[in-house]
């Protein structure tokens, strides 16, 4: 991983999403959960019990409890006390490994996909040569369209993260530099966006040019939602660099597949900083046409961004190209 090297020699990949949590336990290898925040899966312990696997669920975040899972205050995140919580859940972990096999057969997949992951500010400006000029250049010359930056869950409203893969795939053909992070990261690994072997396979000429020359995926992945900090802090430094407000950056924000409060933490956030903010499904709020208006319209006006709602992928990237455009007109 690159933005955090000096950690990346302990981790052995990124898994999976929260979709596929409960298939990734089924593996029967993973001898420790820590569950952190909302996303962990009710259902998770009933396929643990069911199945008889050794699997020890840990609750590290007071926002999660599930049911028959016994939580541990000792290990409540308490970045004062980290280091030893960190011990003793992995002396607990390597207790679980001992039953390992006894109740459960082991069984791993035997798809694996190459990637790319840790991209950050610090990681992207090194790659470009030390300044964002490299990448600067290929929007002036219309090398990249712009960029998309997209934080989002997945669901199974259309198969595991269909929309969000046809969504990117529109993206990429139409010369749009994507940054992604969230569950939508981990189904853009497992897809194939991020690693050099998608340069030909999706990119359009343009970014396929640019991602040679700098050797990287058309897709950058920037890690979980809570990572999505990282892509304003790039957002914050591309701007001051260029002495402009956020709102004139050739930059569109997405969440093509939000379900989790936290895609609406990032899309207010978004928006908030002028950045024009494309949202699938359409949000809750179209029985009112003022808020509708205030939100898809007239905001722009106030902040410099706004969100935009379409339910059609092909459409959406469309609408998000001309919007990009509109920035470098």
């Amino acid at each position: 991983m690159l933005q955090r090297p000096e950690t990346a020699q302990y981790l052995d990949g990124q898994v999976g999403n929260w979709l596929t949590q409960e298939f990734v336990a089924a593996t029967g290898v993973v001898d420790m959960f820590l569950l952190d925040k909302n996303c962990a899966a009710p259902g998770l312990a009933d396929i643990v019990s069911k199945i008889k696997l050794h699997t020890k669920l840990v609750p590290v975040s007071s926002v999660v409890r599930l049911r028959n899972v016994l939580v541990d205050e000792s290990v409540m995140y308490n970045p004062v006390d980290v280091e030893k919580q960190a011990e003793k859940l992995i002396i607990q972990a390597i207790q679980a490994y001992q039953n390992r096999r006894k109740t459960y057969p082991v069984h791993i997949p035997d798809k694996k996909t190459d990637y790319i992951a840790g991209f950050g500010v610090e990681s992207l400006i090194n790659v470009l040569g030390g300044s964002p000029d490299p990448l600067l250049e290929a929007i002036n010359t219309g090398a990249i369209k712009g960029v998309v930056g997209l934080v989002s869950c997945t669901t199974m409203k259309n198969g595991h993260g269909q929309f969000t893969y046809n969504f990117v795939k529109e993206l990429l053909k139409r010369d749009i530099l994507v940054l992604i992070t969230g569950c939508a990261s981990s189904l853009a690994q497992a897809e194939g966006f991020t690693n050099l072997q998608a340069i030909e396979k999706f990119a359009g000429d343009g970014l396929k040019g640019i991602c040679k020359v700098l050797n990287i995926p058309p897709v950058l992945n920037f890690g979980s939602c809570l990572d999505t900090g990282r892509m304003i802090l790039l957002i914050l430094a591309l701007s001051e660099y260029l002495n402009v407000d956020p709102s004139q950056l050739p930059v569109v924000a997405a969440a093509p597949e939000y379900y989790n409060n936290d895609a609406y933490i990032d899309g207010l956030l978004a928006v908030a900083m002028g950045i024009n903010t494309y949202v699938n499904p359409v949000p809750p709020i179209v029985g009112g046409p003022a808020l509708t208006r205030l939100l898809t319209r007239d905001l722009e006006d106030l902040l410099g961004g706004r969100f935009i709602v379409e339910p059609d992928a092909e459409k959406a990237a469309e609408i998000i190209e001309k919007e990009l455009a509109k920035k470098l007109s």
